[in-house]
């Protein structure tokens, strides 16, 4: 790193003449908060340190918004890990519908977006499924609002009507979601024997989101 070079939370302000018990170079850091500390350069070259680390940083990161600790914070930091970090089980997902830029480097920018969870029952959804976290995308929803909306979610038609959801469906004809799952794929019957292959006349489901 060179004198005035930023990684992160640090600058490096000078690079000392002593070395690390393991003979690393030190340097002397600047950090953000305003706070100066001698930290080995390489680890603040490859990432591993990223701050000072002392108190009066995440005092001072703190004061943009104070919502650290509130559930909107910790739901923000888990979306951008399932889009950035590799090692997240959802990353080859996410990672490829992408996440904003201005939402993944500013809370404040996401909270504006999406406002306070409305209630617990809540939880990130993307508007469009086949598209990522970004501005107009993305809002809060119910459980029952996010299973209509997954990527292999199906629209029923059912005598030119169409619903969001077998639910929807079921409702409106007073049946159970079974009978409407009848009405679009037909059936086998195994009290009788016989097999039905053929769905109702007009009765037939849609992919919400066609590949």
């Amino acid at each position: 790193m060179k004198i005035g070079q930023k990684n992160n939370s640090l600058t490096l302000v000078k690079i000392l003449e002593k070395r690390s018990k393991d003979n690393h170079i030190i340097g002397l850091f600047k950090c953000d908060c305003g706070n100066e500390k001698e930290i080995i350069i390489s680890r603040v070259r490859n990432g591993y340190t990223k701050t000072c680390n002392s108190k009066k940083h995440y005092k001072e990161r703190n004061k943009t918004h104070g919502k650290r600790y509130s559930t909107e914070y910790s739901i923000w930091i888990t979306l951008k890990d399932r889009c950035l970090n590799k090692n997240n089980k959802n990353y080859l997902k996410y990672s490829k519908l992408g996440i904003d830029d201005d939402i993944k480097n500013n809370f404040m920018v996401f909270l504006k977006e999406v406002g306070k969870r409305p209630s617990k029952e809540h939880s990130i959804d993307r508007i469009d499924n086949t598209n990522g976290y970004f501005k107009g995308n993305i809002r809060w929803a119910n459980r029952s609002e996010q299973q209509t909306n997954r990527s292999n979610s199906l629209i029923v038609h059912i005598n030119d009507e169409i619903f969001a959801s077998r639910v929807d469906a079921a409702k409106k004809f007073n049946v159970s979601e079974t009978t409407i799952d009848r009405w679009c794929r037909g059936y086998v019957d195994k009290r009788i024997g016989e097999k039905f292959n053929k769905p109702k006349q007009n009765c037939y489901y849609e992919l919400r989101y066609k590949k």
